[in-house]
């Protein structure tokens, strides 16, 4: 095994080193926005994740007790109680859908633009600037 010398130091080098900067505040690039928010990225609060996980997991226990109350005598409040459940389960879910949507879209990893996100994101953003 062979392995190379070091490259020889010369004008072209000691150019090039000269060229770099360090990173300092004036040659930093500025944040990006996102929105009417002035931050590199949008970020949830857990807290708002954690109230929206559980209020999902109570909607679909409200599904999967309709569910059963319909399969064994179905009436019209067991029917009120699946439909109930399965809606405030896909409501919860869509929130936090839009969400992880929004978060991906500041970090600009966003793969596949959904309609209904983007009108309320565009919404959301313009009231935030005082736009209508």
């Amino acid at each position: 095994m062979r392995l190379n010398p070091p490259p020889e130091h010369s004008e072209e080098t000691e150019t090039l080193s000269m060229q770099r900067k360090p990173a300092t505040h004036e040659n930093m690039q500025p944040a990006t926005k996102c929105g009417s928010v002035a931050k590199p990225e949008y970020k949830v609060k857990f807290a708002f994740k954690l109230l929206n996980f559980i209020c999902a997991v109570i909607a679909l226990s409200w599904f999967f007790e309709g569910w059963r109350q319909v399969t064994t005598r179905p009436t019209v409040e067991h029917v009120l109680l699946l439909a109930g459940g399965t809606l405030l389960t896909l409501f919860f879910l869509g929130i936090h859908s839009y969400w992880a949507y929004v978060e991906e879209k500041c970090k600009g990893t966003l793969r596949k633009r959904i309609a209904l996100f983007e009108k309320i994101y565009s919404a959301t953003f313009a009231k935030r600037n005082g736009d209508k």
